[in-house]
């Protein structure tokens, strides 16, 4: 058996090809993929800013949101996994060895054991010259290592509801895990991204009693649709003074909890520590330019007795209330996912997911489809929604 595979051969370059699929070990099983999500890691990784930094090496398969149908799995795998051919499940991306301090502390998502150097522990981000190289999600097959975490999604979830547990799962993780976020909480969500908007719906879940969202002019919608989803207030943070906003709009207090989701820019992390409380909580989960100065006042920090949190990640835990909220509320949040791409079409759909190339909707989460069949809108090459 053949499959389709999309490979990135270097920055901006993905080259189609067809591979033979390898035989699957007794601890190892065989996915055929519905649908694979496209997040801002993926834009970073296709421009060739993870191949810089000495993450990775090409070529590879990327793709970490897969979703999709156990079709062959080995006796072990069976035994272990509890789940048969036919079963849907969706994939962590994240590879971990179960076996060092990371792992046994709970810490898995951080683990760096399990592959060999330069091959980072994840689907989506190792090379191909790692084992069997079917890595990826950008493909019509995924060989499932034997460490592989995933999680069970209904046959009645509909695959473009199912596609959302990534970004939800950050927000849970960043927005209401990490900072501890507690009934009637205030929250400051910096970016209104995919994430940030996942971190509104965590929040709400969760029972924040204040959700103030920032973002761009440039991205109204996105302003718009996270009122939809629950934020109380939305700043224009290119139009608006964002600290002064949130003092008015807390009474000078500032908020219990700071989750700061924007990419790159290094501004809003000065946002942050003048708008949370005394003694209140920041959660960082927006990589930044490494390039670029931060101008925090550490004296504010000291004072204000502020805790400050890095997150890159999603967790187990996390995963799990995603997809019961996603099985509880999910058609509430069908805004969150506006295009959609056949697997051949994967470079136009990062060129959309990165705002290089137009499209009537402003993206927030875009998926690939190996099979037309998965697509809400079969026969086109991308729907709009």
């Amino acid at each position: 058996m053949k499959s389709r595979v999309m490979m990135q051969v270097g920055d901006r370059r993905i080259l189609e090809d067809e591979w033979e699929v390898p035989v699957v070990g007794p601890g190892e099983a065989l996915m055929q993929v519905e649908v694979c999500g496209i997040c801002g890691s993926d834009v970073e990784l296709y421009k060739g800013s993870v191949a810089a930094a000495g993450i990775l090496r090409y070529p590879l398969i990327p793709g970490h949101e897969p979703i999709g149908r156990i079709v062959e799995i080995g006796s072990e795998a069976a035994k272990r996994w509890k789940v048969k051919a036919g079963d849907r499940i969706a994939l962590e991306p994240n590879l971990s060895c179960g076996r060092c301090d990371l792992c046994l502390t709970g810490s898995y998502h951080d683990c760096q054991s399990l592959m060999p150097p330069g091959a980072p522990p994840a689907y989506g981000f190792t090379p191909t010259d790692v084992g069997h190289g079917f890595w990826g999600g950008y493909s019509q097959f995924m060989h499932l290592h034997e460490r592989t975490i995933f999680h069970r999604v209904p046959d009645s979830m509909p695959l473009s509801i199912a596609a959302l547990y990534q970004p939800l799962a950050a927000g849970v993780r960043w927005a209401v895990q990490i900072p501890e976020l507690g009934l009637g909480d205030s929250i400051l969500i910096l970016g209104s991204g995919q994430r940030g908007l996942g971190s509104i719906v965590a929040a709400k879940a969760a029972g924040a009693g204040q959700i103030i969202v920032t973002g761009t002019s440039r991205s109204h919608s996105k302003l718009e649709l996270a009122k939809k989803l629950g934020a109380d207030h939305v700043i224009q943070a290119d139009k608006e003074n964002v600290i002064d906003r949130v003092k008015a709009i807390t009474g000078g207090k500032g908020v219990d909890v700071v989750v700061d989701t924007v990419p790159l820019d290094t501004g809003p992390i000065v946002d942050a520590v003048e708008c949370v409380r005394l003694g209140g909580k920041i959660v960082l989960a927006g990589v930044k330019d490494k390039n670029q100065p931060i101008a925090v006042n550490t004296n504010r920090l000291i004072y204000k007795e502020i805790t400050i949190k890095g997150a890159y990640a999603q967790n187990f835990p996390a995963y799990v209330e995603a997809f019961r909220i996603l099985s509880r509320i999910g058609s509430d949040l069908a805004g969150l996912h506006t295009h959609e791409f056949k697997l051949y079409d994967v470079e136009q759909a990062l060129l959309v997911m990165a705002k290089e190339q137009k499209s009537s909707l402003d993206p927030i989460c875009v998926t690939l489809h190996p099979e037309e069949s998965t697509m809400a809108a079969s026969g086109t090459a991308h729907a709009q929604h």
